[in-house]
């Protein structure tokens, strides 16, 4: 019979053993076994037609009722296909609200039909849009438990693509790059939503480059650098390119740095990407920066301050640029202008709890006090800053944190003081054996 091995046929033969009240083990004996069914049922491609024609006898149907039903069953998933689709279309352009609303009708789907992992998945990317990291992650590990059934639709590798965002965002750095490796693993290369091996590689990128694994993030970037006209997604392009300005920066490759953040541009500016566009300029400003081009980091800087208006997701980079221009007017002798701005860095980064990036604003806010005699202060927020670095697990800047603390010994108390010189040791200790 044509169409036999596909996932709507796979869905009727469950309907109708589900309608005579039958279990796998019940349809099961000495000629089909029941991993043999669930396969039928879920449409896997190997399974022999034999096995396909003596289950229809098993059920007690025949070809003309499954054609029959095909017909209405094809209509059905097609149309909640498209209902997905439009349900992603909407959390992708930010109306969160809208598609959660759309995605309720599908909430008591049967976690055997062939789309329940979608919509899970679907959710769990919308919770993640409004920041819900907890019940998130709960939905992503839903979704993979479900769509192991159906791997070609790939919806796997996109809950642990998701799954590395959330532990990102978390200071989880290190299982962010665990679950994003599983992603890459679980991805089927002929299945669907093909662009989402591109979007993990970069991603894991984005990690290494957070952990300062330089040489890791390079490799990994040269590799897929290589490939970079085969990317699809002009989001997922233009990251990497952000990416690879920020890499060039850290490994002092200045020119190179800037030669690719406006070849970036060049790119964006034929996008409507300008969550991207801001991250190109802030990559951009942050090498003039460490260039102590000041005039051009500040042109670069306003420009994606300016551009954060047209961004209308939950926009964490921002606060990476207002902590750089922060740091700019502390350059120019502007400290109280600094102070302010770096202000607003850690009240937008304690509202959207992004840690990840709150961290440079908070060591920041540290350096600003100590230019204005706020020693007291500056302590303080030296602190929080430890413990971000601590829960990120990022060892240079817990090593700059606790030297800066060490110029005021007077405002840490005798423990304090002792427990932070002797981790600043075992942290120098570190780099000496690494270098």
């Amino acid at each position: 019979m044509d169409g036999l091995h596909t996932k709507e046929m796979g869905e009727i033969l469950r309907r109708i053993r589900k309608e005579k009240g039958l279990r796998l083990e019940d349809i099961a004996d000495q000629n089909i076994s029941p991993a043999t069914v669930s396969n039928i049922e879920r449409g896997v491609p190997h399974v022999l037609p034999g096995k396909v024609q003596y289950l229809l006898e098993r059920l007690g149907t025949n070809e003309s009722e499954i054609i029959r039903l095909r017909s209405g069953i094809r209509e059905k998933l097609n149309k909640i296909e498209l209902d997905m689709l439009a349900i992603e279309s909407f959390c992708d352009i930010g109306e969160i609200d809208e598609a959660m609303y759309k995605l309720n009708k599908y909430e008591n789907l049967d976690n055997e039909h062939p789309l329940a992992g979608v919509a899970v998945y679907l959710k769990g990317k919308c919770l993640i849009a409004k920041g819900a990291w907890k019940s998130a992650r709960r939905a992503l590990n839903t979704s993979i438990k479900l769509s192991a059934k159906y791997p070609a639709e790939n919806i796997e590798s996109c809950s642990y693509c998701l799954l590395g965002v959330i532990a990102y965002f978390t200071n989880e750095l290190e299982e962010a790059i665990s679950v994003t490796d599983k992603g890459i693993k679980a991805f089927v290369n002929e299945g669907k939503r093909s662009q989402v091996l591109d979007v993990l590689i970069v991603n894991k990128i984005t990690f290494l480059d957070k952990l300062n694994r330089l040489g890791e993030a390079m490799a990994l970037t040269e590799e897929i650098w290589c490939k970079k006209e085969e990317i699809k997604k002009p989001d997922t392009l233009l990251h990497l390119y952000q990416l690879k300005v920020n890499i060039l920066r850290k490994m002092d490759h200045h020119s190179l740095a800037i030669e690719i953040g406006m070849e970036g541009l060049n790119r964006a500016g034929m996008t409507t990407e300008y969550r991207r566009i801001l991250e190109l300029w802030d990559a951009i400003g942050a090498v003039y920066l460490k260039m102590n081009e000041l005039d051009n980091a500040e042109v670069a800087l306003e420009f994606a301050m300016k551009i954060e208006k047209r961004v209308r997701k939950r926009n964490y980079i921002y606060i990476s640029t207002l902590t750089k221009y922060g740091i700019m007017k502390m350059r120019k002798g502007e400290v109280k202008k600094s102070e302010q701005i770096l202000s607003e860095a850690i009240s937008l980064g304690e509202k959207l709890q992004a840690e990840v990036f709150l961290l440079d604003a908070l060591i920041y806010m540290g350096d600003i006090k100590i230019l204005l005699d706020k020693h007291t202060e500056a302590i303080n927020y030296f602190k929080r800053a430890l413990q971000l670095s601590k829960n990120q697990k990022i060892k240079h800047k817990q090593e700059y944190v606790l030297s800066r603390m060490m110029h005021f010994p007077d405002h840490l108390n005798s423990l304090e003081h002792q427990e932070y010189l002797s981790d600043l040791h075992e942290l120098q200790q570190i780099n000496i054996n690494v270098y």
